[in-house]
C-alpha cells in the first residue's frame, strides 16, 4: 500500500534528525510470508531485497528469538538495544529451502507460524513434517498459526458454535505441533490474516495464549498481549528505506481501558490511556487511517479518542497513530479493526 503524502512527509522528517536506536524494553518484529522472485508479489520479498534486510539487520540491530524476547518483556527484564525478531507466517517451503539457508549464513534465530492442515495434507507450497522437525532441531522456533488457516472471525453470529470452531482450530494445530515435534511449543499464536475482535483475543488469552496480529508497531511490557504488532516486510513493506525508518520506532505508550466492541462500525472510535513518559511529544501527535487519511484525535485527562470521519471499508482497517520522541526517532501505535460484512467465503 502507498503511504499518504502526508505521512511521507513525516518519514522524511524522521531519517532527516539523528535517529537513536529504540529503547531497551522495546521489541520489534518482522513479519514475513514468501522469500521467492516468482510468488504473489503482495506477499513476497525477493531473494535479493531479503539479502539486503539481513545484511542491514546484521550491522545495526541485535537479531533475537521471539520466545525469548517476549518472555523477558513479560518479566520485566531488559533486551538488548535495537532488539529485532524475524517471523514467517503460513511456513511456505521457499522458507525452508532459500531463507534458512540465508539467515544461517548471519545464524539469525528466527520463527515460523505453521498452520497445520496444509502440512497434513501434502501440499507443496508448504514445508513437510520431515522438514519441519530438521528445523526444529536446529534451534528454529514453530509456533501455533492454526489448523485451518481460517478466517477466524469472519462470522454471522460469535455465538457458541463460533467458539468451539474457533478454539478446535487453534488446539488442534497445538496438538500436532506437540506429536510431530515430540515436545509442546510454548503459546505464541499468530491470527491468521491478522484479524481479530476482542471475543476472539479474549477467549485466546483464557487458553493461555500470547497472539500477534498483522498491525504495526513495536511491543513493550504495556502491550496488549492478545494482539501484538508487527510489521510487515514482504510486498510494497519490503522496502528497506521505510524499514530502517520503522525499525527506529518505539510503542507508543498507551493501555486501551476499555474493551473494543464487537460491531460493523465503519467509524470506530479509538480510546487508549496514556502512559506516563516524558520522552514522547504528545503535542505532535498524529493519527491516520490505515490508507493514510488523517483522523481527528482529542487527548482529555490522559485519554486518546480518535475516530476516522470517513466510513472504513469491508475487511481490514486500521489506525495508526505516531508522535516524535524527544530523544530522536518516533513512537508508534497501530489498531486493527474489521468490519464484517457478512460470512466468509471459504
Amino acid at each position: 500500500m502507498r503511504l499518504s503524502r502526508t505521512l511521507s512527509m513525516t518519514l522524511l522528517l524522521v531519517l532527516m534528525v539523528a535517529l537513536l536506536p529504540a529503547s531497551a524494553n522495546t521489541l520489534n518484529v518482522l513479519m514475513y510470508h514468501h522469500v521467492a522472485n516468482d510468488t504473489p508479489p503482495a506477499t513476497s520479498t525477493r531473494v535479493d531485497v531479503f539479502r539486503d534486510h539481513l545484511d542491514y539487520l546484521d550491522e545495526n540491530h541485535e537479531v533475537v528469538d521471539l520466545v525469548w524476547a517476549l518472555e523477558r518483556l513479560q518479566a520485566g527484564e531488559s533486551i538488548p538495544d535495537n532488539a529485532v525478531a524475524l517471523t514467517f507466517d503460513d511456513a511456505y517451503i521457499n522458507v525452508y529451502d532459500t531463507a534458512w539457508p540465508m539467515m544461517q549464513e548471519y545464524d539469525f534465530p528466527f520463527t515460523v507460524f505453521v498452520a497445520t492442515q496444509p502440512v497434513d495434507q501434502g501440499s507443496r507450497i508448504v514445508i513437510q513434517w520431515d522438514q519441519l522437525r530438521e528445523m526444529h532441531e536446529e534451534g528454529v522456533r514453530l509456533l501455533n498459526h492454526s489448523h485451518g488457516h481460517e478466517y477466524m472471525v469472519r462470522y454471522d453470529a460469535y455465538d457458541d458454535t463460533w467458539r468451539e470452531e474457533v478454539i478446535e482450530t487453534v488446539e488442534t494445530a497445538q496438538r500436532r505441533l506437540t506429536e510431530e515435534l515430540g515436545e509442546e511449543p510454548p503459546k505464541i499464536f499468530a491470527y491468521p490474516y491478522g484479524e481479530y475482535n476482542d471475543l476472539l483475543r479474549d477467549i485466546m488469552e483464557d487458553l493461555g495464549y500470547i497472539s500477534m496480529g498483522q498491525h504495526s508497531g513495536g511491543i513493550a511490557d504495556f502491550s496488549d498481549w492478545q494482539a501484538l504488532p508487527r510489521f510487515a516486510a514482504g510486498g510494497t513493506a519490503a522496502n528497506l528505506d521505510t524499514l530502517k525508518v520503522k525499525l527506529q520506532s518505539r510503542p507508543l505508550p498507551v493501555e486501551f481501558p476499555l474493551p473494543e466492541q464487537v460491531t460493523n462500525d465503519r467509524r470506530p472510535v479509538l480510546e487508549a490511556r496514556l502512559l506516563d513518559n516524558d520522552d514522547v511529544r504528545w503535542d505532535a501527535l498524529n493519527c491516520f487511517t490505515g490508507a493514510g487519511t488523517p483522523i481527528p484525535f482529542s487527548i482529555d485527562g490522559g485519554v486518546l479518542t480518535a475516530q476516522t470521519e470517513e466510513d472504513f471499508r469491508d475487511g481490514r482497517n486500521r489506525y495508526n497513530c505516531t508522535a516524535p520522541a524527544r530523544s530522536g526517532g518516533f513512537y508508534w501505535l497501530s489498531r486493527q479493526w474489521l468490519v464484517n460484512q457478512g460470512p466468509a467465503d471459504y
